[in-house]
């Protein structure tokens, strides 16, 4: 059993991540009024002192803690990592993303600065965005400043605790959230100054910040107080969670996540960078994630180095995702180079069992090392962070890969002698089981249970990304990701008699999907082009269209290498027996599909 402690952003986001397991779990908020929706979850509101966290604990057989509180709840992370110390249970940090300091602010170590601060540089009119828990803080300054006003949440326990605090009502203002609404108010106010905690991206931080210093308002930050010392791990966010929990608890989840080859040979490549400019191994380096910046922690293997180049190595790791290179070691070696001004200054190239490129349809040239080209923009984020501007060549390779190759789809693809290297999200998801389309079952039964009457399907990260934009006004239980089971999910939600259904789905699976595979795994079926030969004779397709298709070897080559007329009819003709095959599935629900285009 795993227990979640926090009503914020982050907790929200760890309740969804536990959530999909669809097993029982409990989650505390301090305030009754915190509304958090969760299929599994059990609810405790108020708050735990330390000796009651851990009979909680031992009376409910919590084996994993997990802290996603607000920063500056110093006591609840206190009480928490003294009760998992007691109980003899881990316990894992869900910490937010800080933006880098300001030198235009004025940070101050605790409240008591705060007010040193503001009475030093005599400032009299306040707009406090501090919280209502701080208003008593603040009491020396605000008692002989009738000029402070206070933003609290809209929320009657918030009042209630400003009056007990003898704040005059007439002078609060209430939370709404957003730039716009932030400029508002203090356009509205034209304070000479704001307080605010260092509260992190969730905490709207940044847009308090850029409104005040555009508008001409000083800035005053509380700083966030140090975290203790005892979390067995921290992380980030949710891709940092799972494979935290998948690590600490590991039979929590009934599969395990991965990652990709593309996140392995990133890490390596900065373990490797890491020793030859500080002479230190890393056991872990951090690395973000493509799309949501996420940063989480990789294991190496391996450094070792001659003197001129360093080569680190780490083993993928797919977890329950029955992929031919899981297990492989990802060899990463770097070479500071001398020139200056080399554009670009990161050359990253294949080494031995990494395959090279022989035919078009690619987003490299003919030759090219087979790394995609998110996993390259991985890599050269990592580079340029650690040594911006320098010369850096970069050499990936995989001992066993030039074995391994013949076993995947690369030779049909016109990759010869090794694998790729590539993700296009940095993860890897169990997609090839029974069990993930039992998770594909519990998200959308988690969807319908927290009141949505639609759901948004979509392969994986990059079109849910995509999806997501489309459908803004969604929540995010609304998109769920089916992988290669199309026909197993539209049968499931068929049964569950969801009355919207929209499908967002890209070109390669979209082409499978149009000859009528509902499964479109590529260890199963591939492209067959003369399918679309006859979908481009159905669609009216130019003759040249149809020569340019007999020779294709990608699917997305019907996007990028037809002209916009061609290409148009194609895609048209495509979704449209997509939509015959999928309409076959959910006769009677509204359908929309969409063709997500890289």
């Amino acid at each position: 059993m795993i227990l979640i402690l926090g009503g914020t952003t982050e907790g929200r986001a760890a309740i969804q991540v536990v959530d999909e397991a669809g097993k029982p779990f409990y989650y505390a908020t301090r305030f009754g009024e915190q509304q958090i929706e969760a299929k599994n979850g059990i609810r405790i509101d108020g708050g735990l002192d330390c000796a009651e966290m851990r009979s909680f604990i031992q009376e409910h057989d919590i084996r994993l803690l997990i802290d996603a509180a607000h920063p500056f709840a110093s006591q609840l992370h206190s009480n928490a990592t003294k009760a998992a110390d007691a109980t003899s249970i881990p316990i894992i940090r869900y910490e937010r993303n800080y933006p880098l300091r300001n030198p235009k602010l004025v940070y101050c170590s605790d409240y008591e600065d705060a007010i040193r601060c503001l009475l030093r540089d005599r400032i009299s009119k306040l707009l406090a965005l501090t919280g209502v828990q701080t208003i008593s803080k603040l009491k020396p300054y605000w008692e002989n400043h009738p000029n402070t006003i206070f933003r609290i949440l809209d929320r009657e326990s918030s009042r209630q605790s400003a009056i007990s605090q003898g704040f005059p009502i007439d002078r609060i203002c209430y939370f709404v959230g957003g730039a716009e609404t932030e400029r508002e108010l203090m356009e509205h106010i034209r304070p000479e100054a704001i307080i605010t905690k260092e509260s992190g991206e969730s905490g709207f931080f940044s847009d308090k910040v850029s409104t005040a210093l555009n508008l001409g308002i000083r800035v005053y930050v509380v700083c966030r107080p140090k975290l203790p010392d005892s979390y067995a791990l921290v992380v980030e966010g949710p891709i940092g969670l799972r494979l935290a929990i998948d690590r600490l608890l590991p039979s929590f989840f009934d599969q395990h996540i991965g990652l990709t080859t593309g996140t392995f040979a990133t890490a390596a490549t900065k373990a490797a960078l890491l020793y030859r400019m500080y002479g230190k191994i890393y056991r872990e380096v951090s690395v973000a994630l493509p799309k949501t910046g996420e940063r989480i922690l990789v294991r190496i293997d391996r450094v070792e180095s001659d003197g001129l180049t360093v080569r680190a190595t780490a083993f993928k790791d797919g977890g329950d995702d029955p992929d031919t290179t899981h297990g492989t070691p990802i060899v990463a070696q770097i070479h500071l180079s001398n020139e200056e001004n080399r554009i670009p200054p990161v050359n990253i190239d294949g080494g031995e069992g990494i395959g090279r490129i022989t035919l078009p349809g690619f987003d490299l040239p003919i030759g090219s090392a087979a790394i995609n080209t998110t996993p390259r923009l991985m890599i050269m984020q990592e580079v340029t962070a650690l040594l911006p501007g320098r010369a850096v060549d970069v050499l990936i390779s995989v001992p066993h890969g030039r074995d391994i190759g013949p076993r995947t789809f690369n030779p049909r693809l016109g990759i010869e002698n090794g694998i790729s290297i590539i993700g296009t999200t940095g993860v890897v998801r169990p997609f090839s089981s029974e069990a993930f389309v039992a998770s594909i079952e519990r998200a959308v039964d988690i969807a319908l249970a927290v009141g949505g009457d639609t759901i948004v399907i979509n392969s994986g990260g990059k079109s849910e990304y995509k999806m997501k934009e489309m459908y803004p006004h969604l929540p995010p239980h609304s998109f769920v990701q089916y992988g290669n089971f199309i026909g197993k999910t539209l049968e499931m939600l068929n049964r569950r008699n969801v009355p919207h259904i929209v499908m967002g789905i890209m070109i390669g699976k979209a082409v499978k999907l149009a000859e009528g595979q509902l499964d479109t795994h590529s260890h199963k079926v591939v492209m067959n082009r003369n399918f679309l030969l006859n979908l481009a004779q159905e669609a009216g397709c130019s003759a040249e269209a149809c020569n340019l298709i007999s020779q294709m070897n990608l699917a997305r080559q019907v996007l990028s290498d037809l002209n916009k007329e061609d290409s148009e009819k194609m895609s048209a003709a495509i979704l449209n027996h997509c939509y015959q095959v999928c309409k076959a599935l959910i006769p009677n629900a509204h359908f929309d599909i969409h063709l997500v285009k890289d």
